[in-house]
């Protein structure tokens, strides 16, 4: 199938679900609906099938910035449909639907770059986890800041419809620090195996995006013990997971993007 029609047909997906999902979040008695479940489903499947239009050009870079912006929005959706079977995290799609449109955009207008790709088991291993746990880092991103806001809105006692729906503060606090838990242990073993499988990861390409992923991992860290030694929720605990995951991001994304259209 044509790149192109793939890629409107899983943006047009992505905006179905974004309007509905946003729309019957403002109704006075809304009700869980498969819908925009459904049609983000569709649309990630579609990113993945777009992705391997190329795989006839064995040359071609698949973990460009735009490439992989892209995979990591489409796992970033599946994981997060997966996770709603069992968290209410529905509110999410708000956030996770329009960076996916915007991924596909960026691909759809991008220039394909041209080079070996080849990898040997342990990188793919290195790789496939260090996705994965950019995704779940990402997902916890976005619950700490509806945590920070639901919290601001009970503090100045403001009652808005769709705040009003969002789980109780306890449980969304709850859903981020399993998203935490859960992201830094991918995230440690995406470090380990980046040790153990790549020559040099302080090597002059590697260094910064080393260098901010144990920045990331420390902060989680942190967090993590000081959430179970001290109690820590609320705004520090948000504030941390956004600290960390901003410099995952620089680590993760900025490093790309400086080599790709500026060095």
């Amino acid at each position: 199938m044509n790149a192109t029609l793939l890629a409107f047909i899983s943006i047009g997906l992505y905006g179905l679900g974004t309007v509905y999902e946003a729309t019957t979040r403002l109704k006075a008695n809304r009700t869980q609906n498969a819908l925009p479940l459904l049609s983000g489903l569709v649309a990630a499947c579609l990113q993945v099938l777009l992705l391997t239009t190329n795989l006839q050009t064995q040359s071609i870079d698949y973990f460009t910035l735009v490439n992989s912006a892209l995979l990591v929005t489409a796992i970033g959706v599946s994981l997060l449909l997966l996770i709603s079977l069992r968290y209410p995290v529905q509110s999410m799609l708000l956030f996770v639907y329009p960076a996916a449109i915007a991924s596909t955009l960026a691909f759809l207008i991008s220039d394909p770059t041209y080079t070996d790709t080849r990898f040997n088991s342990g990188i793919l291993v290195h790789i496939t986890l260090s996705i994965l746990a950019y995704c779940i880092l990402s997902l916890a991103a976005i619950q700490a800041i509806l945590v920070v806001y639901r919290n601001k809105q009970l503090k100045l006692h403001q009652r808005k419809s769709w705040v009003d729906k969002l789980p109780p503060l306890l449980v969304m606090e709850s859903i981020l620090f399993d998203l935490l838990k859960s992201g830094t242990i991918l995230l440690a073993a995406a470090i380990f195996a980046g040790f153990l499988f790549i020559d040099n990861l302080f090597a002059q390409h590697l260094a910064h995006k080393t260098f901010f992923s144990l920045v990331a991992l420390s902060l989680y860290t942190a967090l993590l013990i000081g959430r179970r030694k001290y109690g820590w929720r609320g705004a520090l605990a948000a504030s941390l997971t956004l600290w960390a995951t901003a410099s995952l991001m620089l680590g993760f994304f900025g490093t790309k993007f400086v080599l790709e259209t500026i060095l």
